[in-house]
């Protein structure tokens, strides 16, 4: 089945939209920042949107207090976590 010229000239439109090549540390930065910006409205979006639920709720706290700490702290719990968890699991 042959694909149709208007199809394949979107899915050429997208890729090259979203396969851009970084030239420098500045410009993957920039877009690791963008990235990362929209997953975090992403997950804004569907916490308000189940905002009654318990599950969203203590998502959305732990959202909310995620600024407040520096990497380097979320670094060292994730790798103490990542120490431990076969004990834990034990």
């Amino acid at each position: 089945m042959r694909e149709n010229l208007w199809i394949s000239n979107l899915k050429k439109a997208i890729d090259e939209k979203t396969v851009k090549p970084i030239r420098n540390r500045g410009e993957a930065v920039q877009m690791l920042r963008v990235n990362i910006q929209n997953a975090d409205n992403i997950i804004g979006n569907i916490i308000k949107a189940n905002q009654k639920k318990q599950f969203f709720m203590v998502l959305h706290e732990y959202k909310t207090r995620m600024p407040l700490f520096p990497n380097e702290k979320i670094r060292d719990t994730l790798y103490n976590i990542e120490q431990f968890k076969f004990d834990a699991l034990l």
